[in-house]
């Protein structure tokens, strides 16, 4: 690496943590986790309610 290339590599500006003003992102992010989690639970509970209802069939 020549030597311009690392001084540009050390001197990178971060600017994800900027604070965007006017937006709050909080409520966006606790429904999106909430809207994640109910649709998780409901697929597990289809996985699982289908899995039961083959295996009552197979016993039958």
């Amino acid at each position: 690496m020549a030597a311009h290339e690392i001084l540009a590599a050390t001197n990178a500006v971060v600017t994800l943590d900027v604070a965007l003003p006017g937006i709050v992102w909080p409520w966006f992010v606790t429904m999106n986790m909430w809207a994640k989690s109910i649709g998780t639970g409901v697929i597990f509970m289809l996985f699982i309610l289908i899995e039961k209802c083959t295996q009552n069939q197979l016993r039958s």
